[in-house]
């Protein structure tokens, strides 16, 4: 068991260097990263400490991870913004009713409630803040959504692949949406 902080990164580092460490006898073609980032070491640091110390279970810990990594957060305001591009019929029903839209797809409850989409264009881009400031003030009871201009050169992707391109920044107002990598499927 470790004594201090450093011990346990220290630990935390061998263990996951050994457990990403390729078999010398076996060749491959692609690369590897020999020792996992900062974060990733702090945050697998902090969880198997919140696990030893039983504060924390694992399979509770890997179900809320899973449900905001599917099925809450960025990637269903992705799927809306995607079908928004998709489906000029959703979107006008999107941009008139966000509640009632965004309900089609099936979320709603908690922070799909009170819904507002605004829409970037290349005349407007709008912003949501906190209610500390200014612009559109997303609360407690109003949720905005920014509807991001759809990068060019994207008329041929699905649903599916508009969804992977759409960020949070982009939902939010303080980023662009990227087009599509040249030679890379989204």
């Amino acid at each position: 068991m470790t004594t201090n902080r450093r011990d346990f990164l220290t630990a935390a580092v061998t263990a996951a260097g050994a457990a990403l460490t390729p078999e010398l006898s076996h060749t491959h073609d692609h690369e590897h990263q020999a020792v996992p980032s900062d974060l990733a070491l702090r945050v697998k640091a902090l969880e198997s400490l919140l696990v030893e110390k039983g504060l924390v279970d694992r399979a509770a810990l890997d179900t809320l991870i899973d449900a905001y990594e599917h099925k809450i957060g960025p990637r269903n305001g992705a799927r809306v913004v995607a079908r928004a591009w998709a489906d000029p019929t959703y979107k006008q029903r999107l941009l008139t009713n966000a509640d009632a839209a965004i309900a089609e797809l099936g979320y709603g409850g908690m922070q799909g409630e009170h819904m507002v989409v605004v829409e970037n264009t290349p005349r407007v881009h709008n912003m949501i803040v906190c209610t500390l400031c200014s612009f559109w003030d997303s609360t407690a009871e109003l949720r905005y959504l920014v509807l991001p201009e759809r990068p060019a050169g994207t008329a041929q992707l699905s649903e599916e692949q508009l969804a992977a391109l759409v960020t949070r920044d982009a939902m939010v107002g303080v980023g662009k949406v990227a087009p599509p990598q040249v030679g890379v499927s989204a």
